[in-house]
């Protein structure tokens, strides 16, 4: 007899489809997972490289302000903090090796000094009128604003102004008998009285007609005009003056920061580091004109043309002090200190101006050449309207002139004379009565947010009230009640007033910038704001009480000390703080490291991570401002003044709500590195943990066929030993499979280093080969029993005698009671099937929760938005690998089954049993077996996700138990249709 010969390990495992089908899949899963893995490293290591530096890299404060900075940097808490530095302090960051650029940070409030004459009225002369002829009237001036939530007053002011409209000179001489009327013998001039005769009087004998004159209700009063083109032009006192923010920076290193972008700080720069007067201004008129500087030259050359006119007199006056004994009080003048700065014009809108004049007052009363309005132009009564109007007069918040102005008809709506033509244009400089430090309020914990509380409002300032020295420049008070007080989200520190004694520099604008027009480079998701020219939007989402809100764009309050950033109206060189007697200026420095080139890697972050060190030996706070993102932050607002628009109304205070900025969020390219690349990771894992399981599954289903070969063979006079070194080649070959794809999918990942990808990787993927190799192993020594094997002995038989027939409930009287038979007929069938649906939702169930959880790590930033969602795609095709993994190899079982039990479906078909029944029972059969696998994937779900922080049990119970039953119902489906195709 010919020897026997076998067929091949390859061969015997190609022809066990089940093997080598869950061979194949785990292999592919390997590799699949491996390169979807790969791609989202890749995308996610390009998203860092691209994203995680912005303008700086560290943020440089004071000690102590640590608290301030804890994890959310409010923007516009930058230049305001408690705590600050010298420029000393600056010296000593830069002085530390590896900072490339230290561009310091701080405001001052500036106090009065400004224009008062940028708003002029004018009325028509009546040549026909030939003796004075002064009229009463009260004229109402109503300032008003929009702070985004609707129109408030700023200001009112009631004024009693007198009107003369006849065409008539301004000035006349005194008669004697109205002098002596007046009671005036002598002319005091610099101390020195002088006989009225005396040529040097001149200036005591001479009347200044007011064409237009103005009192308050206090009694004090001002008159002035000017006649030009048959108009009296003069300005109404009243305008609102508020005090401007400055902002303190170093326009070199400020200009490094903001590359092309910081062009407009070119004027700054060329100064940088020298003391400027009056005259070098002038000077650079001359060699670098800006139309800033030529109004500077226009209004200097205005004033000595007319010193020029009254030299004479001047010469007059200056001969007889001397004659007396004075002096020369009258000599050369010094010149003068000041500070070159920036100025933004306001927006227009910002401001509007209603008049309202009414007449039919009694006629004013004169006395000693002054002519006021009586009592009842400021009584209850009202008047006659004579004429009502509304202008933008936004300009009138410009710490600053430009020139410009704006004229309005006072008693119609006639023509009326340009500002340019105007004798006196308004003073192009800004004269200091006081300067204070802002300081930012604490923030306070609310819940699970942030809250900010004003305690502290302030009124724009009436300008006559500037002028005196010995008043607190700024002047805020405790009631928000009084319409036009505005809540200050800021507080005024360190306060130094300037007065007679001691007179602070002038700040004189030698150019202007548009703040709106500077275009900083916030594309960059790791932007990080830089506090100074960058704006913020405040948006109101939510009002006191928690309700969502149509969200309303808050405007910045025209005081500037609202909650809203405004751009800065003054920008200023820090070195000339100690000018303006501010010591310590500065409240934070951004410092942008050197030597860091190329995208996010772990030799960049250690430099910039080394230079923070450094600074910090150095005494400093350091906040590492790199890999940084903004992230949408609410912040509930309390202690709000709502306006009115009722000026004898009473201003509610209280609550505003909920607004909303974005906060640079430190740290979020770290965390975004490791949730993101942790949960593709996690991901990875699942599915080829879920296709390993499922290997597992499939090699266990084959012990009885493999026990049922070993005892034939055993039958034939195989050793065990040769049983198990049959099964072992067939392993060895299935295992061989698995070592190269693991190879594979590990030079896959070899290359990306975000998030440790490459070392995490090769420990998935070994595991899931030692984990196969070890369930192999354990199958192939279940296959062949260490006792003999003999065959098995037909069900029917049992000993050589026949068994007992089967029970009842296991014969096809019905066809669910067949289909749930045919479960326990078929365990290891069943087995197989269970199995993999309960890995089928478990696996989903899981990715979903590391998915979760690496989105709630990575945080709410536009970093970890963008990442996530670029990655989002990518780990749910790694989940689908398990996923589809699990499905082909149910169906695959399903199928080869149908094929084994053929002739049983047959046998039940010549019986009488339709198709339709037969795949009924079946259905029955998948379902009996599936019921129990859903289950126990939901419960695993529930306890698993309470063993999670922050997981929700319910939905992840819902989700397992879900893909599982969706498994379900595809077998279900692939059944009908496999079926139908029998048919």
């Amino acid at each position: 007899m010919p020897p026997t010969t076998t067929p091949g390990a390859l061969r015997r495992v190609l022809r066990s489809r089940l093997t080598t089908a869950s061979t194949a899949l785990l292999a592919l899963s390997l590799l699949a997972s491996a390169g979807t893995g790969a791609g989202a490293s890749a995308q996610l290591q390009h998203t860092l490289d691209a994203n995680w530096r912005g303008l700086y890299d560290l943020l440089v404060t004071a000690p102590g302000t640590e608290a301030e900075l804890d994890g959310l940097i409010a923007p516009t808490a930058l230049a305001s903090l408690g705590s600050r530095m010298t420029l000393r302090n600056l010296d000593a960051v830069r002085a530390v090796d590896g900072v490339a650029v230290a561009a310091p940070l701080g405001t001052m409030v500036v106090a009065g000094g400004g224009s008062t004459s940028r708003l002029q009225f004018a009325v028509p002369l009546d040549a026909s009128k030939v003796e004075p002829d002064p009229q009463s009237y009260r004229v109402t001036l109503t300032y008003t604003s929009h702070d985004g939530i609707g129109e408030r007053i700023v200001n009112r002011e009631v004024l009693g102004v007198v009107v003369d409209d006849a065409d008539l000179p301004l000035e006349r001489e005194l008669t004697a008998a109205e002098l002596a009327e007046r009671g005036q013998t002598s002319c005091n001039i610099n101390g020195i009285d002088f006989a009225l005769d005396h040529p040097a009087s001149a200036v005591c004998r001479t009347e200044q007609r007011q064409p237009i004159g103005v009192s308050m209700s206090n009694g004090s009063g001002m008159s002035g005009a000017e006649i030009v083109d048959g108009f009296a032009v003069g300005y109404i006192d009243g305008q609102p003056a508020t005090p401007p923010t400055a902002l303190l920076i170093d326009p070199v290193a400020e200009q490094a920061l903001l590359g092309e972008s910081g062009a407009f700080l070119a004027p700054l720069v060329a100064l940088a580091g020298t003391e400027q007067t009056d005259e070098s201004l002038l000077a650079l008129a001359e060699t670098a004109p800006t139309r800033r500087l030529e109004h500077l030259r226009a209004v200097h050359e205005q004033w000595e043309r007319a010193l020029a006119e009254h030299e004479a007199e001047n010469e007059l006056v200056r001969r007889a002090l001397e004659e007396a004994g004075a002096g020369a009080t009258m000599g050369e003048v010094e010149p003068q200190p000041v500070v070159p700065v920036l100025v933004s014009p306001q927006r227009p809108g910002s401001l509007t101006l209603t008049v309202t004049v009414e007449g039919g007052f009694p006629a004013p009363t004169t006395e000693f050449g002054w002519t006021t309005v009586t009592p009842e132009v400021f009584g209850d009564a009202p008047g006659t309207l004579v004429h009502e109007a509304s202008a933008d007069v936004s300009l009138l918040l410009d710490p600053v002139s430009d020139g410009s102005g704006i004229v309005l008809p006072l008693l119609g709506d006639g023509p009326v004379p340009d500002f340019t033509s105007i004798g006196y244009p308004p003073s192009p400089q800004l004269h200091p009565m006081g300067v204070a430090i802002p300081e930012s309020l604490p923030f306070t914990e609310r819940g699970d947010g942030i809250a900010l509380t004003a305690e502290e409002y302030l009124r724009v300032r009436q300008d006559w009230h500037d002028h005196d020295p010995t008043r607190d420049p700024f002047r805020p008070a405790d009631n928000g009640t009084v319409p036009g007080a505005e809540a200050m989200y800021r507080l005024l520190d360190d306060q130094v007033t300037g007065g007679m004694t001691a007179m602070l520099p002038t700040l004189v604008p030698i150019d202007d910038f548009d703040a709106s027009a500077i275009a900083v480079d916030d594309s960059s998701l790791g932007y990080a704001p830089l506090g100074s020219f960058d704006t913020v939007d405040t948006t109101l989402v939510a009002d006191g009480d928690g309700a969502a809100l149509e969200p309303v764009e808050l405007a910045p309050s025209v005081t500037g000390f609202g909650f809203a950033s405004a751009v800065p109206t003054i920008v200023a060189d820090v070195a000339n703080a100690p000018r303006l007697r501010v010591t310590d200026p500065i409240s934070s420095i951004r410092v942008k490291v050197e030597g860091v080139d190329g995208g996010y890697s772990p030799e960049n972050v250690a430099r910039v991570t080394a230079v923070a060190q450094s600074l910090v030996d150095a005494g400093f706070t350091v906040t590492m401002a790199a890999g940084s993102s903004r992230q949408d932050v609410g912040v509930f607002l309390d202690g709000y003044a709502f306006g009115v628009t009722d000026a004898s109304a009473t201003q509610t205070v209280g609550p505003l709500g909920t607004v909303r900025q974005q906060w640079p969020s430190l740290g979020a390219a770290q965390r975004v590195e490791g949730a993101v690349a942790g949960a593709t990771t996690g991901v990875l894992a699942l599915a080829v943990g879920a296709a390993t399981l499922l290997f597992g599954v499939v090699q266990f289903a084959g012990i009885a066929p493999r026990r049922r070969d070993a005892a034939l063979l055993s039958r034939l006079g195989w050793r065990r030993s040769r049983v198990l070194r049959r099964f072992a080649a067939e392993d060895a070959l299935v295992l061989g499979v698995l070592a190269v794809a693991a190879s594979g999918a590990i030079a896959l990942m070899a290359t990306q280093t975000v998030g440790r990808v490459h070392e995490s990787t090769p420990m998935i993927v070994g595991a899931a080969v030692l984990t196969a190799l070890v369930l192999a192993a354990a199958a192939l020594t279940a296959s062949v029993p260490r006792s003999r094997v003999v065959s098995a002995a037909p069900r029917a038989l049992r000993g050589g005698r026949h068994a007992a027939a089967p029970r009842a409930r296991l014969l096809a009287r019905s066809t669910v009671g067949f289909g749930i038979g045919q479960a326990s007929l078929h365990p290891g069938h069943a087995i197989t099937v269970a199995l993999a649906i309960a890995l089928i939702g478990l696996a989903t169930a899981g990715a979903w929760l590391v998915v979760e959880q690496g989105i709630a790590a990575a945080g709410a930033t536009l970093l970890a938005n963008a990442a996530t969602l670029q990655s989002i795609g990518v780990q749910a095709l790694l989940a689908a690998i398990g996923v589809v993994s699990g499905v082909v190899l149910v169906v695959l079982a399903r199928r080869l089954d149908a094929r084994v039990r053929a002739g049983q479906w047959r046998a039940l078909g010549a019986m009488g049993w339709s198709s339709r029944r037969i795949w009924a029972a079946r259905a029955v059969e998948l379902v009996t077996v599936a019921v129990p696998a859903i289950a126990i994937a939901a419960a695993l779900g529930w306890f698993g996700a309470a063993l999670v922080d922050g997981a929700e049990p319910r939905t992840v119970t819902l989700i397992a138990g879900g893909a599982a039953a969706a498994a379900l119902l595809l077998l279900l489906a692939l059944q009908r249709t496999a079926s139908k195709g029998r048919a």
